[in-house]
């Protein structure tokens, strides 16, 4: 179980901005992906 106060996004603001952006880049990608995908299948 993890301590949620010890284990806040403060402890380590750069780290995890870091890990936020590439997986907001990730999601985006994957978003944009399946999108593409889905709109192939109606045609």
């Amino acid at each position: 179980m993890i301590d949620k106060k010890r284990f806040s996004r403060n402890s380590f603001p750069e780290e995890f901005k870091l890990v936020q952006q590439k997986f907001d880049i990730y999601m985006i990608q994957t978003y944009d992906l399946r999108k593409k995908q889905f709109l192939e299948e109606f045609k």
